[in-house]
């Protein structure tokens, strides 16, 4: 079962283990890496692209809580960006 909390996360909880999404930062990027093959037309009924075909995409944490502590999960985006995409709004 999804809630949102105050901060406008999302929580969920699985037994003892509670499960809290938190959006860290977003980003724009071209729509057409994320969907590859799908048709423009198709995809852009749902995420509205800009000028330049990027979408809103985001980073989230991934916060689980148990009985026993805390475990915060961040992979984030690394640092292998190439200028082009860095120019892009990553």
């Amino acid at each position: 079962m999804y809630s949102r909390n105050p901060h406008g996360s999302q929580n969920m909880r699985f037994g003892n283990f509670e499960l809290v999404i938190i959006r860290e930062s977003t980003f724009k990027i071209d729509g057409g890496i994320i969907f590859g093959m799908v048709p423009k037309i198709e995809w852009s009924k749902r995420y509205h692209p800009d000028s330049e075909n990027r979408i809103k995409a985001a980073c989230n944490l991934l916060l689980i809580k148990t009985e026993q502590g805390c475990v915060l999960i961040q992979t984030g985006l690394g640092e292998r960006w190439e200028d082009k995409e860095r120019s892009q709004g990553a």
